[in-house]
């Protein structure tokens, strides 16, 4: 089971919607890379609970990260329109190198939710139906091929877009399902035509195995018997010592957080470390792949960093959440360990460490599975010419031959003259005519041999001159 931490998106705004402090977001999000996580999620919404934009907060957190899988829990696509939404996930997709996961969903039926629909311009009645239209009209665009299209709000004449998702198949499209423990039929066939797999909160732990037994029914009876699934569970986390204090804090957050009309359900860890863990054990038993950890409260980086300390080494232990090996993309489209298409990957650099220069290994071109690829330290091939130039960062470059002179620059007049100076005979004869020094020369950066210094003494100068700059020449004279 694999382990995520939910950014505090919606958080930081309730605290300051003029100044929100993202950089607690940040921290969070670096923390969770760096202590083996295995993703990060954000939710979505504009108006009825304002947040941090869900995919320019993705395309941030992809800078700031390496590893970790980049998730919405959920986004709301109704909201937006499709095509322009299927430009951003591409391009965020892209910018991960294929680490987005797309969990989806369609809101909740509360009055608050039925207005931010109506602030967008779109129909809350229909909420089901676009999503629908929106997944069906991403992967027909993602596919790279034209597409005519007609529909609603939505007219394609041999249309494509750019860039494509990292990954052919696109990002996994987790679809909402069974929430507060409500066995819909509609969404189970919803997520058998279209889902990679179900993202779901506020159910019970022994109520998972029921989902995964609905989804494997919804799989079969739209052909795709046998097909591997995610099972994703938004889940609620406290930590402290008293457990009554840890339920009291999560009832006044979530009352805030959603500002009232959803009460608590599911399994949740609320109280010490070892509440916790068996709380996310009992998902694991119950066959959750995925965990998406909402801490609650106004320290909710203090929460995840007593969570890492307290609970990860144990659950690490056991084998079960906590993985901490870096996700890699099943597929590629041409990069890192793929190479272009057609030719060859021999040299590349790692998108997220520039620093490492990485070889592929044999068999690593385009359009094959992905393959391991051999570390070289930076600056290999400086080292091999016997040299160690580098730039900022520890990065080498590009060694250059012993043979090879090194080239001055000209500035000024100097350069000018070296520009316009003729080849053969002609130059030879203007390199044997004198030509007078000028002040310049002393600071000029020439070309070819340099004359040896002369050794100059006591400089002596004369008082300025009214009528130009001779006078202010200073006079080179033998040692006092």
């Amino acid at each position: 089971m694999r382990l995520g931490v939910l950014i505090p998106t919606r958080g930081v705004v309730m605290q300051s919607a003029e100044r929100p402090a993202v950089e607690e977001c940040w921290t969070m999000a670096r923390l969770a890379d760096r202590a083996g996580y295995d993703a990060v999620w954000v939710g979505d919404s504009i108006v009825a609970k304002p947040r941090l934009e869900p995919l320019t907060t993705l395309a941030y957190l992809a800078g700031i990260t390496t590893r970790v899988r980049l998730g919405t829990a959920v986004l709301l696509p109704a909201l937006r329109h499709p095509v322009v939404l299927a430009h951003q996930i591409a391009n965020v997709d892209q910018i991960s190198r294929g680490r987005v996961v797309l969990g989806l969903g369609v809101g909740w039926s509360l009055p608050s939710a039925e207005r931010e629909w109506a602030a967008c311009g779109a129909d809350h009645k229909r909420r089901v139906r676009r999503l629908e239209d929106h997944v069906e009209i991403w992967r027909m665009l993602w596919s790279g091929k034209p597409v005519t299209h007609r529909r609603g709000d939505v007219e394609l004449s041999d249309h494509t877009i750019g860039p494509l998702p990292w990954n052919a198949a696109g990002p996994p499209v987790l679809i909402t399902a069974a929430n507060r423990g409500e066995m819909l039929p509609a969404q189970f066939d919803r997520f058998g035509r279209l889902g990679d797999g179900i993202i779901t909160t506020y159910v019970h732990a022994e109520e998972c195995r029921l989902v995964r037994e609905r989804a494997e029914e919804a799989l079969a009876r739209h052909g795709r018997a046998g097909t591997r699934f995610e099972l994703c569970v938004y889940t609620t986390v406290r930590m402290e010592n008293d457990p009554g204090t840890a339920e009291r804090v999560t009832t006044e957050f979530l009352a805030t957080y959603y500002g009232g009309g959803v009460h608590s359900r599911g399994t949740m860890g609320l109280g010490p470390a070892d509440v916790v863990i068996a709380a996310l054990e009992r998902y694991a038993a119950a066959g959750v792949s995925d965990l998406c950890i909402r801490f609650v409260g106004d320290d909710q980086l203090a929460q995840l960093e007593r969570f890492t300390a307290e609970v990860l080494p144990a659950l690490r232990q056991t084998g079960r959440p906590g993985s901490s090996r870096p996700h890699l993309p099943a597929e590629g489209r041409g990069g890192v360990a793929a190479g272009g298409a057609g030719r060859r990957a021999r040299w590349s650099v790692e998108p997220q460490r520039p620093d490492v220069r990485r070889r592929a290994l044999p068999g690593a071109c385009g359009g094959g599975p992905a393959r391991g690829v051999a570390r070289l330290s930076p600056g290999l091939g400086a080292q091999a010419s016997g040299r160690q130039r580098r730039r900022g960062g520890g990065r080498a470059l590009r060694p250059r031959s012993r043979a090879a002179p090194r080239r001055r620059s000209a500035t000024g007049r100097d350069r000018r003259e070296l520009e316009r100076r003729p080849a053969g005979a002609a130059r030879r004869a203007q390199a044997r005519r004198p030509r007078a020094r000028r002040h310049s020369d002393r600071h000029a950066r020439r070309l070819g041999r340099r004359r040896p210094r002369r050794r100059i003494g006591r400089v002596r100068h004369r008082p300025l001159s009214r009528r130009g700059s001779a006078g202010a020449f200073p006079l080179r004279g033998r040692p006092a």
